[in-house]
């Protein structure tokens, strides 16, 4: 908006704000604003003929091009840390929950300790093939009792929507990546999708998509609305959010950070050993 236009709009703010006094137009005044108004539907006009139109199609490749690059970063990874930034809703508002992570890709291995405020102490292990697939897992707190337990029970998954087995990257880009195949043989179920750009997250950039669905007409579709944003240097996510109709509403039901991301660490069979002098169990 060019000083005049802005000028303009002011004044007419000004004008029109309760208890303003109204002055008597004068005639140098009224041209005056009669050529900013043609100035302003100008530059409107050539603003409008000058932007890029929507294209949806283009977008989605670009989230397409991401996910490819994902799935190639994630194939590569052999283990990485990470703080893990955890919120969701399940049947109510979850509170937030700050993880340190430590994944292995082979045997997939993952590790779990609680640093924030919630659930603060507790530690979860589960390697595959592993203490009979059973996660080894005490609370942090009292009873501090460590249980063996299969990852569907309930009580390791009454806090949260997702599985232990199903931590780590691939999860969340084998999710975006299926809703993409579904869009190429139903493009009705995708309604919207931008890229949203460039954002600092965790004291690095990445690059965000937004996407929309048709999930009354595609139920096969994971979620009504997601933000995918992804690091530009690691090519892996950095914070996922997803919105989807649960208890009657909208609801931003999963968000998803990690912060301070360390690929190919180095981790070691130690760092899955349940005897570990650093951890708890």
């Amino acid at each position: 908006m060019t000083s005049a236009v802005l000028a303009a709009a002011l004044a007419l703010a000004l004008a029109q704000s309760p208890g303003a006094a109204p002055s008597p137009p004068d005639a140098g005044t009224t041209g005056a604003s009669v050529q900013v108004a043609k100035t302003a539907t100008k530059e409107a006009a050539f603003a409008s003929a000058v932007a890029p139109p929507v294209d949806k199609e283009r977008d989605v490749e670009a989230v397409a091009a991401a996910i490819q690059r994902m799935e190639k970063a994630a194939r590569a990874l052999k283990d990485f840390t990470a703080t893990f930034y955890k919120k969701e809703w399940k049947g109510k508002q979850l509170p937030e929950e700050v993880i340190a992570l430590k994944y292995r890709a082979s045997p997939r291995s993952v590790y779990f300790r609680w640093t924030g405020d919630a659930y603060q102490g507790q530690e979860v292990l589960w390697q595959k093939g592993w203490n009979g697939d059973k996660a080894r897992a005490h609370p942090g707190s009292f009873p501090d009792v460590t249980v063996n337990l299969p990852t569907g029970h309930w009580l390791m998954t009454r806090s949260t929507r997702h599985p232990v087995p199903n931590a780590g990257f691939d999860f969340t880009i084998a999710m975006f990546a299926r809703d993409l195949v579904t869009h190429q043989t139903k493009p009705e179920c995708l309604v919207r999708a931008v890229d949203a750009g460039l954002q600092v997250l965790y004291g690095a950039q990445a690059r965000c998509f937004e996407m929309e669905t048709d999930k009354a007409k595609c139920p096969e579709m994971y979620s009504r609305k997601a933000r995918l944003c992804i690091y530009e240097r690691l090519d892996v996510p950095a914070k996922i959010e997803v919105w989807d109709q649960e208890d009657g509403a909208l609801r931003l039901v999963e968000e998803y950070g990690y912060g301070d991301v360390k690929l190919d660490f180095g981790l070691s069979d130690k760092d899955f050993d349940p005897a570990n002098e650093d951890y708890q169990f």
